[in-house]
């Protein structure tokens, strides 16, 4: 009967764990040096079938590895093998996560060789278990990683930096900082610009948190800073802020109108459309100036105004107007004019029109230079006291509640839409009666 003498190598050991937390260009064996004699003691030479097997217990246990029957060399009863070395399998890289590990030998059709050699480490390879991420010892220097030669990831004590690098092995994201922390993060462009900053403060003399986005030049685009007040705690690039991002924000429309002349009788001078996020108000205002001729004797007045209704009147709406008296002299007059009003309308577009007109007189007018500029306001934040549709039976009135305030939101929507249908069924019943299809007092409009 054969028996064996085994001896593990602790040198083999260390590489072994090495190889599992540092890089895989360690081989993945274990060198082991054992001494085969026979039953009498007598060393033995020659070719002998061995076959290598670890498991988690001293007796029966879990079977982790098992090498096969392998060709082994005997000289003088001496032999060395790396087990997991081709032509066996490689062991596993998890194959020691646990220290209860035994390594049995069966040499030949004997039985396993009794007792299994526990498998330890010497003081100096007991150092490698802080990388593998368990107690004790520590990792001193700067650590990197590789692959084909190239940086993937690099830990800097010295800088208290983690960072990691592409396929373009340029610098992709850092973590790092000396007295407060920071994420960064870097474009794949050839300057690999810092294009993301997240700080947990600004500065060393500046505290509150930090999130910063930068064009690809590296330069602050948004910045967000918990620390700071007034405008420069928020920065966003201009015109970044729409009614997509900020439903009720305030917003503005304006147009400039040709020369006019409303000699003839009330005519829109300018005109323009606001589309508003949600109900609030426009405030309208219009400029510009009157034009006109006067002849001594007669009455002269001019008027503008501004309404929401296409040809509305200026019954009710915020006017201005020009009087010159009988006994003036003929001639040329000018003069400039500036008309405001505040509207309340709903969500959706209204349009407002600058009319003018030449009420009285004889001569000209001419309106010019006529702007008109619609601001839009989501929030009051007093008693507005605003137009409404020009009504020639109720008024604003329409638009209040029954205890006499002014209706806002949905209430005004709803109001406001009936009011114009019924105002739309007015106007085409006196637009019938001009044409001499019936009297003006025959007709009726039906829903």
């Amino acid at each position: 009967m054969l028996r064996t003498r085994l001896t593990l190598s602790v040198i083999a050991l260390f590489l072994l764990v090495v190889a599992q937390v540092a890089t895989a260009d360690v081989p993945r064996s274990l060198s082991y040096q054992g001494r085969l004699t026979d039953a009498g003691g007598v060393p033995l030479s020659g070719v002998y079938n061995i076959e290598f097997k670890i498991s988690d217990a001293a007796v029966l246990g879990a079977l982790l590895y098992a090498s096969g029957p392998q060709p082994v060399t005997v000289t003088n009863g001496l032999f060395s093998v790396n087990i997991g070395a081709p032509p066996m399998p490689a062991l596993p890289l998890n194959i020691f996560a646990d220290t209860s590990r035994y390594l049995g030998i069966t040499v030949g059709a004997d039985p396993e060789q009794t007792p299994r050699t526990k498998l330890t480490s010497v003081a100096y390879a007991y150092q490698v278990r802080t990388v593998d991420g368990a107690t004790g010892g520590e990792v001193s220097g700067t650590i990197n990683t590789t692959s084909g030669g190239n940086p993937r990831a690099s830990l800097m004590p010295g800088t208290s930096q983690i960072s990691t690098y592409g396929s373009d092995n340029l610098e992709q994201a850092r973590i790092w900082g000396g007295t407060w922390g920071e994420v960064l993060l870097f474009d794949s462009d050839g300057s690999n610009d810092q294009t993301a900053r997240l700080g947990s403060q600004s500065g060393l003399v500046s505290d509150g948190g930090l999130l910063e986005l930068n064009n690809d030049d590296g330069s602050p685009n948004i910045i967000l800073h918990a620390g700071s007040t007034g405008d420069a705690a928020v920065v966003v690039p201009n015109s970044s802020i729409s009614a997509l991002e900020i439903g009720d924000e305030p917003g503005i429309a304006s147009n400039t109108g040709a020369a006019a002349n409303v000699t003839g009788g009330a005519a829109n001078v300018a005109l323009r459309t606001i589309i508003a996020p949600t109900p609030g108000y426009v405030v309208v205002m219009a400029s510009g100036s009157f034009d006109c001729t006067h002849i001594t004797g007669s009455f002269s007045q001019r008027s503008v105004w501004v309404t929401e209704v296409n040809g509305g009147s200026s019954a009710g709406k915020p006017k201005q107007s020009i009087v010159i008296s009988t006994n003036a002299p003929s001639g040329n007059y000018g003069t400039p004019f500036c008309v405001q009003g505040t509207f309340a309308v709903p969500a959706g577009v209204s349009t407002f029109y600058l009319r003018g007109d030449h009420v009285a007189g004889g001569g000209i007018t001419i309106i010019d230079d006529a702007v008109l500029t619609l601001m839009f306001f989501p929030t009051a934040y007093g008693t507005v006291t605003a137009f409404s549709p020009e009504s020639n039976d109720n008024g604003p009135e329409i638009f209040k509640s029954g205890a006499g305030e002014d209706l806002t939101g949905e209430e005004f929507a709803s109001k406001r839409l009936e009011y114009e249908v019924a105002q739309l069924k007015k106007q085409l019943a006196e637009i019938r009666a001009k044409m001499g299809n019936t009297s003006q007092a025959d007709v009726q409009v039906k829903d």
